[in-house]
């Protein structure tokens, strides 16, 4: 029985489905914000595109390993590759018909950031490097690309993007918040981004510096949502459940930051952010 618990939280994780989750969710976030109604199918449209971008992501970055790294989550997506060709397939198919349906605003302005992950994931520059790979960028495009299309239901309505202020502070709040939430990833990854000769964050500062500046970043956010939930005008309760979303974000990057078992890792820093929107959606709904 926990053998088969655990390949069901192998293929959870790794086919792409709880980082297709969070990213679903965090674009939710804008319209309870703003207290407007949801069209389903940009989130929707969204958790395929992530399905279908992390899935190639893993793909082509297993191709890229040496041998040397054939233990962990390399294994792991090793032995779900065809899952996860199958599942890549799906999504893409799904994507093509929400494409077809959905209000052309939106395809225009995910134009760019699809394009920053497509040079992201594949190899079309020199020596098969991908975006990801030139020095020190990696977690600034990544904060990008999520904070970009976060945004993007906002964009997409004139009334909402009249709201200058909040507008600045919610794309600034969710570039640091997937920033922060992206560093210790990069120093889980170490070992494999100084294989690659990939200079990062953590590569240059140490692990010990990354985390500190990962708690600067989780305080510098918690003061941008002082900032956008009085522009927003919420509640006591809304304010506790933001208070609540930085205190656990803080917590499970603590408990994220020494382990050893990605499962474990992925599986919690992933969902922080599944929890973190979750928390937002309560606060604006009932209050």
């Amino acid at each position: 029985m926990k053998k088969f618990g655990n390949k069901l939280l192998q293929i959870f994780i790794y086919s792409s489905l709880n980082i297709s989750i969070a990213a679903a969710l965090f674009v939710l976030e804008a319209n309870y914000i703003f207290r407007q109604s949801v069209n389903f199918k940009f989130p929707l449209l969204v958790f395929c595109a992530t399905m279908l971008t992390y899935s190639i992501h893993r793909i082509i970055g297993i191709k890229k390993l040496s041998l040397r790294f054939t233990e962990g989550r390399f294994v792991i997506i090793q032995n779900l590759k065809k899952g996860i060709i199958s599942i890549a397939l799906i999504s893409f198919l799904i994507l093509l018909y929400i494409s077809c349906i959905i209000p052309l605003i939106y395809l225009k302005l995910l134009l760019i950031p699809g394009i920053i992950s497509m040079f992201y994931i594949l190899p079309l520059f020199n020596n098969g490097k991908r975006l990801r790979d030139f020095p020190y960028i990696k977690i600034l495009l990544i904060g990008i690309v999520w904070a970009s299309i976060a945004m993007i239901p906002i964009y997409s309505n004139q009334e909402l993007k009249n709201n200058d202020l909040i507008v600045v502070l919610l794309f600034l709040e969710k570039l640091i918040y997937i920033t922060l939430i992206t560093i210790p990833f990069d120093v889980r990854d170490l070992e494999v981004d100084t294989h690659m000769h990939v200079k990062t964050i953590p590569y240059s500062i140490g692990k010990e510096k990354s985390f500190k500046l990962t708690q600067m970043l989780l305080l510098i956010d918690f003061a941008l949502w002082m900032g956008i939930a009085k522009c927003t005008n919420l509640d006591y309760l809304g304010y506790m459940l933001l208070i609540a979303m930085i205190l656990i974000s803080y917590l499970f990057i603590k408990i994220a930051w020494n382990k050893s078992s990605d499962l474990y890792f992925s599986g919690l820093l992933d969902s922080t952010i599944t929890i973190r929107s979750l928390l937002i959606i309560m606060a604006y709904s009932l209050s």
